[in-house]
């Protein structure tokens, strides 16, 4: 049996192989995800520097290498020890008379004393109303009370989101140009806004604009999913709470800045070498991500220059494709 992990469906796994599977399927996966588009924790690992922040300084301690592009392998050397639980979640205990929990468990709880000579159902209508007043129900945020090194921010999550914004940002980092109406039609971000073959400028404002819903949709998703990144970083997902930065904000040490302002920015028709790191590692996998989602898999791997350059510029917004 395997470790004790909360995000994963069921929490443990009877062997290591099926661990490494499953948890390919779950947060965990796009938690890895997002660190790697990370610019600090990319020049922090790149350059064996250490961030000034020290949420960040301490991510960058245990992530393991993320230059490492299949998620197993990361998983078998890192993942599984970071994400694992130290303490699995506490059970129900039987206190019996003159015994009381020892005094070592510091779990949060109540101790009943339940009469055995009353009726079941009467024990369990009065335990449900004590449950009630005592429990925090719905507003319980379970993933608090994790134990492992990087723990969950919340269980309350729809892995199709954390999907979508991951490739919005990554299209966005790779394309910038590329508008974000565009981004979230070559993504299917919602299959049901149809924009192609359609004159824009014939169409009025308003709610019913597939244009402006794709817009806000996929804006949506891009504002959400740099807050993602900016968590991440700080060891904490999935979570999109807003982080503001200052103009002041320097996640390295004065004589370091130089050095990483450098690597982040681009010139004129020219990548960062940040950048430049993310196209050549991850790129592949967005046109993939793209061609698969439009079916358009042939033209991404046919030997023919015109039909690559069509792909190329279809991912560029140049050509429709219809």
């Amino acid at each position: 049996m395997t470790g004790f992990y909360k995000g994963l469906p069921g929490y443990t796994r009877k062997s290591e192989e099926l661990l490494a599977r499953d948890a390919e399927k779950t947060a965990y996966y796009w938690w890895w995800r997002f660190m790697q588009l990370s610019p600090v924790l990319w020049y922090a690992q790149k350059e064996g520097i250490k961030p000034v922040d020290n949420n960040i300084f301490a991510t960058v301690g245990i992530v393991g290498d993320l230059k490492e592009r299949n998620f197993t392998k990361w998983w078998d050397r890192t993942g599984k020890f970071v994400f694992a639980e130290s303490k699995r979640p506490p059970k129900i205990l039987v206190v019996k008379a003159g015994q009381m929990v020892g005094q070592n468990d510091n779990r949060e709880g109540i101790i009943l004393d339940i009469p055995l000579t009353i009726s079941k159902a009467t024990i369990l209508k009065d335990f449900k109303e004590i449950l009630t007043k005592h429990h925090k129900g719905r507003q319980l945020n379970v993933a608090e009370y994790g134990t492992a090194s990087l723990r969950l921010h919340t269980k309350k999550y729809h892995l199709q989101a954390l999907e979508n914004e991951y490739w919005t940002l990554l299209y966005k980092l790779l394309f910038p140009s590329v508008e974000i109406w565009r981004i979230g039609d070559r993504l299917k971000i919602s299959p049901s806004l149809r924009v192609r073959g359609i004159e824009r400028k014939s169409l009025l404002p308003g709610a019913g604009n597939p244009f402006e819903n794709l817009q806000s949709l996929t804006g949506r998703y891009l504002y959400k999913a740099k807050y993602m990144m900016l968590n991440t970083e700080r060891g904490s997902f999935p979570n999109k709470e807003k982080i503001e930065l200052d103009l002041s904000y320097e996640p390295f040490e004065k004589l370091k800045m130089q050095g990483y302002l450098n690597a982040i920015t681009g010139k004129l028709d020219q990548d960062s070498p940040w950048i430049a790191w993310l196209r050549k590692q991850y790129e592949s996998n967005l046109l993939n991500q793209i061609a698969s989602k439009n079916g358009l898999e042939a033209m991404l791997n046919s030997n023919e220059p015109k039909l690559a350059k069509r792909f190329r510029n279809f991912v560029l917004g140049i050509e429709n494709l219809i």
